[in-house]
């Protein structure tokens, strides 16, 4: 099934990691945080289990924020601190089709080459 991929991750590194992670299984951008690609279920599944590894925690952003800062943070300060997160979402053929991409330029989910039509 199409699988769609997004992410928002702070480190550059990680997100590096990631994006040759998803390329490896597969997976083609298609936006600079966001893949898509053919997965079975059980691929699916592992993906969304692997993928933790490229996720900091918001604990460790929060120890590492006030590392930089060398005090602790405000309850303010901490509220501001966004979590990395990883979507993993199944699209059946027909959303990926009716879905809208609002581009200046010709954008598909499904690549031509990619669809089998049943008579």
């Amino acid at each position: 099934m199409l699988t769609l991929v997004i992410y928002d991750i702070t480190s550059d590194r990680k997100r590096t990691k990631l994006a040759k992670y998803l390329e490896k299984h597969g997976l083609r951008r298609v936006q600079y945080s966001g893949f898509v690609g053919e997965l079975n279920p059980n691929d699916r599944t592992i993906l969304a289990k692997e993928a933790k590894r490229y996720i900091t925690s918001l604990e460790k952003k929060i120890e590492e924020k006030e590392k930089e800062a060398d005090e602790p943070l405000s309850e303010k300060e901490i509220a501001k601190v966004k979590p990395d997160s990883i979507y993993v979402i199944p699209l059946c053929q027909r959303c990926a089709r009716i879905g809208k991409i609002v581009s200046d330029q010709d954008i598909s989910l499904i690549k031509e080459d990619e669809v089998t039509l049943i008579d």
